[in-house]
């Protein structure tokens, strides 16, 4: 009888656990209320099991309860537990009654609080969920119950435990684990179907939302299964037109090599390839592949993740190319800390120049190698190199042999990800200062050289001077010669000027053609032994010329003034001051012209310039010389005595 009854107990407990399920789903987010609904399905299949149970003695049965309540505790949990004893004890108490009625509310009450405490133990011990733990807590839970047997009144307990106590020992166990398994197994495909769940969401969000093209691929036949939109934006498929294609399709490698590499997917050999794939207007695309074989409905498939590397390719070109530019340039290139001034990287030049190995100079430092550094002197350097965010300075550079060399430094600074780098370029100028210093003898030659001209023609035109002079001081009185002489004597004093301003200028080339107007205007001056009143005014712009067109003009204006200042010299005394009125303006015009114009309102000048221009041969001459300078000169009234102009600057 007492078997049929636990038969009938695990009849109920079985519904009980379809029941269960179909609560738990339910009520999944609502842990509290399925605890407590768990309770009130455990408390019925108790009454329900008390309603038809073993009577062995007038108030005193067995019924399978304890199982029952142990299981509420179990898997239900406290709350549970607490529900389905409260119900049991009601009805065992007060509706079934009896002597034993104490002692049966007692384990109801033991097996409950044994079944709660089981259900924190089991959460972190997983051996009291599988069969040798569940089958111990049936002796846990049914030997206590049978020593409460023993508060039975009249001694009955003894008798219950010689008759009863056997097969509970035997059968309870093994019934209490069929019935928790049971639980534990519809529990435990609920949290795999929750699972699938939830890894259904998780393949939505990882696969088809990624933002990263990923594809699922048929080892097979090299179909592809399936895409995310990733896919479809990076390929410019559509997933309809991505249906229709193989692997072989996108990738621009042999279909060959394409089986090889899947192979060794499936076998995890190998999961990631760099390798070339093509859009669908043909474009090649450098990409990274990770693959990893997946199994689904006992098929192999192949999960691919494609990251672009396109660009990173491009920048890797570049700076590949870059690398060999600095490191196989024709200069020395040095990585130096700004700090402790330790080399910390060379290219192959600076080692070839230096004479030591790339190893040999990573462990050096810039007092090594350049003489002219100390660490106190190095600082200094760095800092104001630094400040002026970089420079360039001459020193020297000690070889691995000892001999030195001039080298030119140019240091340069840049910053990458907030760290400040700097490169040092060394440019060997050995040739350079070389062809400096013969440049500069061949200069001091040369200086010595024009000098040694200019002393020669000084003294032949002072020589050629001093003869004229000679002759004009033996002609007799009245005779026109000294005229001739005086004119002469001017334009070789001219001539004498535009030597010494050419000379002794550091511009050899390059004359000012404002000093020079002055400069034969006061000479001329002089030389006909008239004041300083008589100097005229030069204005306007300055101007610099070539040497071959200053020298025209020079003599041009010699052939003005030497007539002006031979008419103001014959004036009586008093009248020479009109040669103040005299002003020479300079323009630079826009285009590249320039005019230079002789103004004067005296009487005397505007005789001067009619005198000239009767002058057979100061007309011939101021025509040959203004060919010769490419200069136009006109005569005019009004103020204006000569203006002469440039053809082109």
């Amino acid at each position: 009888m007492l078997v049929l009854t636990l038969l009938q107990n695990i009849a109920l407990l079985v519904t009980l656990a379809v029941l269960y399920e179909q609560l738990l789903e339910l009520f999944s987010q609502r842990p509290v209320l399925s605890a407590w609904l768990s309770g009130l399905l455990f408390g019925l299949v108790g009454i329900i099991g008390m309603m038809t149970p073993l009577n062995f003695a007038p108030g005193i049965i067995y019924d399978g309860r304890s199982i029952i309540l142990f299981t509420a505790g179990y898997v239900g949990g406290p709350w549970g537990a607490a529900l389905a004893g409260i119900m049991t004890s009601v009805y065992r108490y007060f509706f079934v009654g009896g002597s034993g009625a104490a002692v049966g509310v007692l384990v109801i009450l033991q097996s409950a609080f044994t079944g709660a405490v089981f259900y924190s133990i089991r959460r972190g011990h997983s051996f009291w969920e599988h069969w040798p733990g569940i089958l111990l807590t049936g002796y846990i839970v049914h030997i206590p119950m049978l020593l409460i047997q023993l508060l039975l009144p009249d001694g009955v307990g003894f008798r219950v435990l010689q008759e009863v106590g056997p097969i509970v020992l035997l059968l309870y166990p093994v019934g209490q684990l069929l019935i928790i398994s049971l639980f534990l197994n519809r529990r435990r495909a609920l949290e795999n179907q929750q699972i699938l769940q939830d890894q259904s969401e998780w393949y939505q969000q990882i696969f088809k939302d990624s933002a990263i093209p990923r594809l699922v691929i048929d080892p097979e036949s090299g179909r592809i299964a399936d895409i995310n939109h990733a896919a479809e934006v990076f390929y410019g498929y559509t997933r309809e037109e991505f249906c229709s294609l193989t692997i072989g399709d996108i990738s621009m490698h042999p279909q060959g090599r394409i089986n090889d590499r899947m192979s060794l997917v499936v076998s995890k050999l190998n999961t990631a390839f760099e390798i070339t794939h093509k859009t669908k207007d043909g474009q090649p695309r450098n990409v990274t592949v990770f693959s990893s074989p997946v199994y689904a409905r006992g098929k192999t498939l192949l999960n691919t993740i494609v990251i672009d590397t396109s660009k990173l390719k491009e920048l890797e070109r570049e700076s590949y190319i870059l690398s060999e530019c600095v490191e196989n340039a024709a200069i020395g290139v040095f990585r130096i800390d700004d700090d402790t001034g330790k080399i910390l990287w060379a290219n192959h030049e600076a080692c070839r120049r230096l004479g030591y190995t790339k190893a040999e100079l990573q462990t050096m430092s810039v007092f090594d190698i350049d003489p002219n550094y100390t660490a106190d002197t190095w600082a200094d350097h760095r800092s104001a190199i630094k400040t002026s965010g970089g420079g360039t300075v001459e020193t020297q550079h000690r070889c691995k042999d000892g001999s030195t060399y001039p080298v030119e430094i140019t240091v340069t600074y840049f910053t990458y990800q907030g760290e400040t780098l700097s490169f040092s370029f060394a440019k060997d100028i050995t040739q350079r200062k070389r062809s400096e210093q013969r440049m500069l003898e061949t200069l001091e030659q040369k200086d010595v050289l024009i000098q040694e001209i200019h002393h020669r023609v000084r003294n032949n035109l002072s020589l050629i001077l001093g003869m004229i002079n000679l002759e004009r001081n033996h002609l007799p009185d009245g005779d026109q010669h000294p005229g001739i002489m005086t004119r002469l004597t001017d334009r070789i004093l001219a001539i004498g000027l535009i030597h010494d301003l050419v000379y002794q200028d550091e511009n050899l080339s390059k004359i000012s053609l404002n000093a020079l107007l002055l400069e034969v205007a006061r000479n001329l001056r002089e030389n006909h032994s008239l004041p300083a009143e008589a100097q005229p005014r030069v204005t306007g712009n300055e101007v610099v010329l070539d040497v071959t067109r200053v020298m025209p003009i020079g003599l041009m204006v010699t052939e003005l003034f030497s007539h002006f200042y031979s008419a103001v010299h014959a004036q009586p005394p008093g009248s020479q001051g009109c040669a103040r009125g005299m002003e020479i303006v300079v323009t630079h015009h826009s285009g590249g012209f320039m005019s230079v114009a002789f103004n004067s309102d005296c009487e005397v000048a505007e005789h001067a310039c009619r005198t000239m221009r009767d002058d057979r041969l100061s007309i011939e001459l101021m025509t040959v010389l203004a060919l010769q300078g490419r200069w136009e000169y006109h005569w005019s009234t009004a103020g204006h005595l000569l203006e002469i102009t440039s053809v082109h600057l």
